[in-house]
């Protein structure tokens, strides 16, 4: 049909070519339409309702400079709390300013204090992992004249984008044959280079080679590697003793669930190691592991640390849950350095190869690396070959810069034990620093 055509409406708040006249009060209006296809024509009532005019009376222009920063203020008190919108909004001063201008003219914004960390000195926004909310205090002037005004401010998380990338589109086979690491690593750069994904493995088994520097998959920030039940990735077998097979080096926001992850000390023993890593986090933050079962690595399952050149820094803000370890030849978790780990819900078993061969282990490499707020709770532990659970700070020994704060809670299996190392026991360590040692065996 061609486009409505009006006939003469029933009230005069609408005019025949449908232009709307605001009344004092609301009211409901009858409008009849011709619609009309060449010779054919229909009529059709709607019912149209008219708000009341708003009675929203616009102030009088501000004549001084007091009179114009109080108007400001009162501008940014109406707008309530700023939310930006990541994309569009990277400035609260640039906000605020657009705020003022429609209803004051000739105010200069800056910031004097901001207690969101999320807001900088200058007013710019930072998108980070989480939502955080804050005030800051702005300073309105004109000319010699100011005030203050605090305002409040959430910034949202930074968007992850929710594409999905599967392996399968980038070449991979699944056949249990072909070497798919390029194909895997290519499917992550895509999602990296869209912002972030999932990089998802359907059902098949995904052979994977290490590079000569001793690395098969690397993981880049705001990623999720997701396995089908049904998907595993393997290790092709190699001679390499020192190796780190998914890898995550100075990364953010990364998640792993889901399938098998296996590497290659079944078709390699009796040889050991204490290097070939299944899972290595390199200072790296809010990375998750769960659903996921890890096996038959020539060193530790899982391995949490911090600059990978072994000194300082930490992988902050972990989460390592519902999860089966088994078969490594080292450790099932190793953690060298790291604050705010969460390890918990998980049945790790027949860790036989290298000492110190425990369930999970604590140890520090050196005095710049930490242990902090670590919590490691519901972990069901079988066959270790040395101490299940250890407490490995021979190299805080008398040399401690950092606190530490260690807990286990309702963690079972054989030989279980408080590790010693460098002949220095746990009950030495808080003896000698009570102030620096905070570890719990519940």
């Amino acid at each position: 049909m061609s486009p409505s055509k009006w006939r003469l409406p029933s009230s005069p708040q609408i005019s025949s070519t449908g232009v709307i006249t605001y009344a004092s009060a609301a009211r409901s209006n009858s409008v009849r339409f011709s619609l009309t296809k060449n010779s054919t024509t229909v009529t059709q009532t709607v019912l149209v309702t008219i708000p009341a005019k708003s009675s929203v009376v616009t102030p009088p222009p501000a004549t001084t400079d007091a009179q114009a920063v109080a108007a400001a203020q009162a501008a940014l008190t109406a707008a309530g709390t700023f939310k930006p919108v990541e994309g569009k909004d990277s400035n609260l001063v640039t906000m605020a300013q657009a705020i003022v201008d429609k209803s004051v003219s000739g105010i200069q914004i800056s910031i004097i204090s901001s207690a969101n960390s999320n807001v900088s000195s200058t007013g710019s926004i930072t998108y980070g992992s989480t939502a955080n909310s804050g005030n800051v205090t702005l300073k309105l002037s004109k000319n010699s004249t100011s005030a203050s005004q605090v305002v409040s401010i959430t910034v949202p998380a930074k968007a992850v984008v929710s594409s999905s990338f599967n392996v399968k589109n980038y070449g991979a086979k699944g056949d249990g044959v072909t070497d798919d690491r390029t194909a895997i690593q290519s499917a992550i750069n895509a999602a990296s280079a869209k912002g972030g994904g999932t990089v998802y493995l359907p059902d098949g088994k995904y052979m994977v080679s290490l590079s000569t520097s001793g690395t098969g998959l690397n993981l880049a920030s705001n990623i999720k590697l997701e396995l089908s039940s049904g998907a595993e990735l393997r290790a092709i077998k190699t001679s390499l003793t020192n190796y780190r097979f998914i890898n995550m080096s100075n990364v953010s926001n990364v998640e792993i669930t889901g399938g098998r992850i296996i590497g290659d000390w079944a078709a390699r023993k009796p040889a050991t190691s204490e290097y070939g890593r299944g899972i290595c986090l390199y200072n790296s933050t809010n990375v998750r592991i769960h659903d996921v079962e890890i096996s038959d690595f020539i060193g530790d399952g899982i391995y949490v640390s911090g600059n990978s050149s072994g000194s300082g820094g930490a992988s902050v803000k972990v989460v390592i849950e519902d999860f089966v370890i088994h078969d490594c030849c080292r450790n099932g978790i190793s953690i060298i350095s790291a604050k705010d780990l969460v390890i918990q819900n998980g049945n790790i078993y027949n860790i036989t190869g290298t000492m110190p061969k425990s369930f999970i282990d604590v140890e520090p490499n050196n005095n710049t690396q930490y242990a902090q707020n670590i919590y490691v709770k519901n972990i069901k532990g079988q066959n270790a070959g040395g101490y299940g659970y250890m407490f490995g700070f021979g190299h805080y020994y008398n040399v401690i810069k950092y606190p530490c704060s260690v807990t286990f809670e309702n963690c079972t299996g054989t030989k279980m034990a408080l590790g010693l190392y460098n002949s220095a026991n746990v009950a030495t360590y808080e003896k000698t620093n009570p102030a620096l040692f905070d570890l719990k065996w519940l």
